[in-house]
Parts: C-alpha cells; structure tokens; sequence
C-alpha cells in the first residue's frame, strides 16, 4: 500500500506523520482531527535511509524502557532520546514522539515505521498493554530480539551459501556433461586416437546428480511461492502444508506460535474474559489455522463447550496440559510455557537447518567438482594411456 507523509499543526508545533493509504484523500482523513494539516505528500516506495538496526533498536527499546521506570513521559521520554543520539535513532525517536504527542500509543506509532520495526516486536510491545506494562514490553522485545535475530541470520546465511553452491554446481555438471565433453570428444586428438574413452557411467552419475540438485533448488523455489504467493491467498492451506514438513513446520510458524500464545497469556492473566482474549488474538493472529481455531475457541466458550478442543494445531500433549488447567492462573501460566517451548523449538529446529543447509551446499559443490574431473581430466588420461600402448 502506498505510505504518504503527513505534515501538520498540533499542540502548536509541527508534527509528521507517517499514514498508509490508498491516495492522498484518504491518508488525509486517517489523520483528521488530529491537527492543521499542511501538507500530503506521497513517499517514494525506495528511500536512501537506511532503516534501525537490530543493535540500534536494542539500545532504543533499553533506554526508553529505563526512563519509562523513571516515571519520565512516554513522549517526553521520545524527545530526550532524539536530543540524545544522532543517525537514525534520532530520527526514529523524533518519528515516535510527533505519533505519540497527537493521539497514537507506542504500538500504533511503530506501525506507522514498519521498515524500522518488524511485526513480532510490535506485536510484543502492545502485549505491553495487556499487564505487563510498556517498559517491561519493550524489555522482552528488546531480549526476544537479541535471541532470535543471530539464529535467523545464520540460517539465512547458509540457506543463501546452499542455493549458491548448489546453482554453481549444477550449471557446472550441465556445461560439462552436455557442452564441454561433447566438444572434447569431438577434437583431433580424440578421433585420431581410435579409442574408445569409457565415460559412460560418468554421465550417468552426473546426470543423476543434477537432477538431484534440480530437486533441492525446486523445494526451495517451491516453499518460497507457497510463502510469497499462495500463502496470501489461501494461508490455511499452506499452513497445513508446512506442519507436513519435520523441520522446516517449526520454522515457518514458530515465531508466530511464541508472540501469539505469549499475547493470550498476558490477556488472560490480566483478567480479559476468556472469549474475549481469545477473539481478540485470534484476529490478530490472521487467517492462518491458529487464527482460525482461536476464533473456533472463542465460539466454543460462549457455547459452554471445552475450548481447547479447537486447538488442533497444536501438539495433543499441550491440549491436554491446557484442559487441566483449574482456573485462569494456570490457563496464564500454561499458555506462557507453550510459548516458551514454540520459542525453544525454533531455536533449535534453525540450529538444526543451518549446518545442514551448508552441508548440502558443500556436497552439491564436491559432486560438480568429481564430474568436472570424470568428464574432461579421466578422458584425457584415458587417451594419453592408449598413446603410451600405440607407441610401444
């Protein structure tokens, strides 16, 4: 969606704001009421600013939750950190307080900055809402970060090292076997040699293998489109999907799986009716299948029927722990331990993917290499044999 910035007139000062819509009229009435508005202006969907990094919004979160204990204003608590760094963090920071001084909450105002915020921290944030209070919110989205953020990197990392050297290897295998060999064979020196080189099973093993690289490259173009376009579309059929596959099932929803059971927690031992947490979450969590049951859970307390039976996403043990529970405490501290393990199984199940990402990139890469010297070094051994014979 086009992102407009909005300059106007509030509290006597000007502020900017930044509003997601579909044209200039309608990020104008988003904001009315707020202020004098002096101008609407739409931004360019690239911009030179670069935006937070993961230690830049570390420090941020820590220094803001400090001054929020010190009883300091939210926006107050803003401006001091724009007045105190330089870069991006005072831009932020500026961005934040304009948000905040004409009517948005902490949440709402990094919603407006989503290149600078990514949706899980958000979402943890305005957990903060929910009882915890803001500064010890921004205290867990600070550490949430600091756990995932090496993880997911290394496993991108190796995710992008395997993809490489598995391209490598297999335009390797395909230009020798069916470039590179034919034109050798097809040379003077070979047809003068009147001997026959045996590479046949060569060709079959290098064959083989590029249609084994073939594969791997097509699972992972494969989940990538069910990600970045069916997933849109019909996201309970690809959720259904992902739970099929051991490793990759934690990976795709165990993020997901942590903020929202964690958001419900918070909700719940905050004294939020049962239905009412659930249905709030279940919307916020989408039209995925745990948005789905959280909504079918929802239903099912009105009704009076046992709402854990809708939750059949997730594991039947943790169902169980769930139905056991006597009274909303333990319903809170249940639902905080499944976050806690859906958090744990990520971490381990990116562990897991990384080496083994890598290690499939290495394998693929050696193969190309055995085929590169099957098809051109061994022929040429080969014929420099029968020229030894032919001279004797």
């Amino acid at each position: 969606m086009p992102r407009f910035e909005v300059r106007l007139i509030a509290g006597g000062k000007a502020r900017t704001l930044l509003v997601d819509a579909s044209d200039a009229d309608t990020a104008r009435a988003r904001v009315s009421g707020r202020g004098r508005i002096l101008s609407v202006r739409r931004r360019p969907s690239w911009t030179l600013s670069r935006t937070l990094s993961h230690n830049e919004r570390h420090i941020l979160f820590i220094r803001l939750a400090s001054m929020l204990d010190s009883r300091v204003g939210l926006a107050e608590a803003l401006r001091r950190l724009a007045s105190s760094f330089d870069g991006r963090i005072r831009r932020v920071a500026e961005q934040l307080a304009d948000a905040v001084e004409i009517g948005d909450d902490l949440p709402t105002a990094m919603e407006r900055q989503p290149a600078d915020f990514p949706i899980t921290v958000i979402a943890l944030v305005r957990a903060g809402g929910y009882g915890i209070g803001t500064s010890e919110a921004l205290r867990n989205a600070a550490g949430f970060e600091s756990d995932m953020v090496r993880p997911m990197r290394e496993f991108r990392s190796g995710l992008w090292v395997a993809i490489a050297h598995s391209l490598l290897g297999a335009v390797t295998m395909i230009l020798t076997t069916h470039v590179l060999t034919p034109w050798l064979l097809s040379t003077d020196l070979f047809r003068d040699a009147r001997t026959k080189v045996d590479i046949g099973w060569i060709l079959l093993s290098s064959n083989l293998s590029t249609a084994v690289v073939v594969l791997f490259l097509g699972l992972l173009g494969g989940i990538a489109f069910l990600n970045g376009v069916v997933k849109p579309v019909a996201p309970v059929v690809v959720d259904r999907l992902f739970r099929l596959m051991p490793i990759y099932r934690h990976i795709a929803s165990g993020l997901e799986q942590y903020v929202t059971f964690h958001k419900l927690a918070l909700l719940i031992g905050a004294g939020v009716a049962m239905d009412k947490a659930l249905s709030l979450i279940g919307e916020a969590a989408g039209r995925g299948v745990l948005g789905g049951e959280l909504r079918q859970a929802a239903r099912a307390v009105v009704m009076g029927r046992p709402w854990t039976d809708a939750l059949r996403s997730i594991h039947p043990t943790d169902r169980a722990s769930l139905a056991a529970a006597d009274n909303r405490e333990e319903v809170a501290r249940t639902l905080q331990t499944l976050a806690q393990q859906h958090r744990d199984l990520y971490l381990l199940n990116v562990g897991l993917a990384q080496p083994m990402m890598r290690g499939v990139g290495i394998v693929f890469l050696g193969l190309s290499g055995m085929v590169l010297f099957g098809l051109t070094i061994l022929p040429m051994m080969q014929i420099a044999d029968q020229l030894a014979r032919q001279a004797l």
